[in-house]
């Protein structure tokens, strides 16, 4: 398992390790499982960097089946037998459910531009040049959702590595 710092020093943690070294200029820390990580800053920054998906205990699935359960008929309710509203209708509460969780494409276009003046249109993690048509905002931590300090910009290489490292590809 791996835990990252990229906040400021770029660090990794691996559980798997029992070394600590560190390369030149900024270049990821491994430390065994028992040491902790503190960066050049002085903040513990590591994060899980296979940022596994939560999953939901029998009485959390439960209660989702019932709230669930719940909405539909609402939604049934009121939209009676047009089915050009009951669609509309859900994908009008699809769409705000997923704003709930990763915000308007505005706000994510503004922390994409931000993020790119705060490290200079540089990959946040190998430190190339972004391209302008593949950059990618990159959560830390998925449930703290996009803000400025829980994101990094980073490149289509490196965000493919994520993505393996993480087993979502």
């Amino acid at each position: 398992m791996l835990f990252l710092c990229f906040r400021v020093c770029g660090a990794t943690i691996s559980m798997n390790s029992k070394k600590f070294f560190r390369r030149i200029s900024r270049r990821p820390f491994i430390l065994n499982k028992y040491e902790k990580h503190y960066c050049e800053h002085k903040e513990f920054a590591a994060k899980n960097f296979n940022m596994p998906t939560p999953k939901l205990t029998s009485k959390q699935l439960e209660i989702a089946k019932d709230i669930l359960s719940r909405i539909r008929g609402e939604i049934l309710k009121v939209t009676g037998d047009d089915q050009d509203f009951l669609f509309a209708l859900r994908r009008k509460i699809a769409k705000e459910l997923i704003y709930d969780e990763r915000g308007k494409p505005m706000h994510r276009k503004k922390l994409k531009e931000k993020m790119w003046k705060k490290q200079k249109g540089a990959c946040a993690i190998c430190k190339r040049q972004l391209s302008s048509n593949y950059t990618v905002l990159d959560r830390f931590s998925a449930p703290d959702g996009y803000k400025e300090e829980n994101v990094q910009l980073i490149c289509e290489k490196c965000d493919r590595n994520i993505q393996q490292n993480r087993k979502y590809s």
